[in-house]
């Protein structure tokens, strides 16, 4: 874990470094970091404002020791990751680039935190509570609560995020786990209150930019399919001024969903707009806009920008590999059971539905005709 955090902190680190700025530039980024830190031109107004100031400094001083790393100046990156340290102590990566975690509180080396690890009654129990949980949502709840009191945070909402995930837990533990963790249900998913006010927000924006827009929409849409192509040129450069992330939406509905020539008119707008819900947008025209050429324009865009802008929002949309299993026994008795079985491979987990009939002859159910004809359809 500390390795794959460090080499991505590495790329981090290369990633938001300014272009003009070489590795083999930095081996005397310490002396720098000192002059730079050591003076204030600017009096910082509050205890708040110097703590964030620090934390600031710290996150420069680990990007310039992953930079000195890169170049094989093994000894400047460890002097700057200590200095990053003496300026912060709670700067999280210049300790996972140590080699140390957090255990209880303390940041300490892997090695010492594993011979902990092992010889810890605390931990010993807890393995042996999870054992026993069974998928039950009143259990799970009570495990993370023994974990807060023990000082094992991260383990304690991991058990409350179990609970809001699984289909088995009970509502009430729902709400509790919500409740717990300070997330609310919007639709099908759990949310902080910050991110249901911003999508409440947003939802609230858009509906009035959609009012404002709607005669727009329908000019430019007469535009855009006209035979004029000094008019369909207007409305593009008209519609690129808009400087709202959520036009997008509704130019999808007003203008992409209008006619194969809109969508087209729409790729063009979108390749001069480099945020990721342009991106987004892109591969939603290219999954849903039923035209090749559309399709493989936005495509051809995409491949300019940065995958992480749009991938995770495709990968999430997979929908799960589904086999299924069909099976007939008859048993000497005359009765028939089916059994259907239905697997879907996910990302994550995999689930089974299983379902078995079991039809019994009628003359085994009852005498009565009309009784064992109902008991038939029942069964089926």
């Amino acid at each position: 874990m500390v390795q794959r955090r460090y080499w991505v902190g590495v790329l981090l680190a290369v990633a938001s470094s300014p272009a003009h700025i070489q590795i083999s530039g930095c081996v005397d980024s310490i002396a720098v970091a000192d002059e730079v830190l050591s003076v204030r031109t600017t009096p910082l107004a509050s205890d708040e404002d110097v703590q964030e100031q620090r934390a600031r400094d710290a996150a420069w001083l680990t990007r310039h020791a992953l930079t000195a790393g890169l170049n094989g100046s093994a000894d400047t990156r460890r002097a700057a990751l200590e200095k990053a340290l003496a300026t912060d102590a709670d700067c999280e990566e210049a300790h996972w680039h140590l080699g140390e975690v957090r255990y209880k509180d303390e940041w300490l080396p892997v090695d010492e935190v594993e011979s902990r690890v092992a010889t810890d009654p605390d931990i010993a129990e807890y393995r042996k509570l999870k054992a026993a949980l069974n998928g039950d949502s009143q259990r799970t709840l009570a495990l993370a609560t023994w974990c807060m009191k023990r000082g094992m945070p991260d383990a304690a909402e991991l058990h409350l995020r179990q609970v809001l995930a699984s289909r088995e837990s009970r509502a009430a533990d729902q709400q509790d786990a919500a409740r717990r963790l300070g997330l609310e249900r919007v639709g099908d998913r759990w949310l902080s209150s910050a991110e249901a006010k911003a999508l409440r927000d947003r939802s609230e924006q858009t509906d009035k930019l959609a009012r404002r827009l709607a005669s727009s929409l329908r000019r430019w849409r007469r535009l855009i399919e006209g035979n004029s192509a000094e008019q369909r040129q207007q409305a593009i450069d008209q519609i690129r001024e808009l400087k709202d992330s959520n036009a997008i939406t509704i130019l999808e509905r007003g203008l992409s969903a209008s006619s194969v020539t809109t969508a087209a008119a729409m790729i063009e707008v979108l390749s001069t707009w480099d945020h990721k819900d342009a991106s987004l947008s892109l591969a939603r025209h290219a999954l849903l806009v039923p035209d090749e050429t559309v399709q493989q324009a936005a495509i051809a865009e995409l491949k300019r920008r940065s995958i992480h802008d749009y991938v995770p929002e495709l990968l999430s949309m997979l929908a799960p590999r589904l086999t299924t299993e069909f099976r007939v026994a008859n048993q000497s008795d005359g009765v028939i059971r089916h059994e259907h079985m239905i697997k879907a491979v996910g990302q994550d987990r995999d689930q089974i539905l299983a379902v078995q009939r079991t039809h019994v002859p009628i003359g085994v159910l009852t005498p009565s005709t009309d009784d064992a004809r109902t008991g038939f359809e029942d069964s089926v």
